[in-house]
């Protein structure tokens, strides 16, 4: 039903931004429920948007393009049967709910 984003939780990082966002549910939905989560993390990557990103693909273009490729291994591993396993015996992994990732292999500064 809502959310809020409280600066203590955020995190603005060398390649990416991120924050917690405390989510409140409808009272239909019983506090503690097992499959609504009460906070879940937000990471935002926009490499246009990032000063160090910039910097890195005037200085280090093969750097930037290899961060991008990163992301993708990133998020394709929280997606993975792997990381499902690791949560089955009770390792504490992030669960993705979506990730939206808009590489650009032409010119990785444009990546998102």
């Amino acid at each position: 039903q809502a959310y809020v984003a409280p600066e203590g939780g955020a995190a603005r990082g060398m390649m990416s931004d991120a924050c917690r966002l405390e989510l409140s549910w409808g009272a239909d939905v019983k506090e503690g429920s097992d499959s609504l989560p009460r906070s879940v993390y937000y990471k935002r990557v926009v490499m246009g948007d990032l000063e160090h990103a910039r910097t890195k693909a005037k200085n280090a273009p093969l750097k930037l393009a290899r961060d991008v490729r990163s992301y993708a291994v990133e998020a394709a591993f929280l997606a993975s049967p792997a990381c499902a396993d690791l949560v089955a015996a009770g390792v504490s992994v992030a669960r993705a709910f979506c990730a939206d990732l808009r590489p650009c292999k032409d010119d990785p500064i444009e990546s998102r």
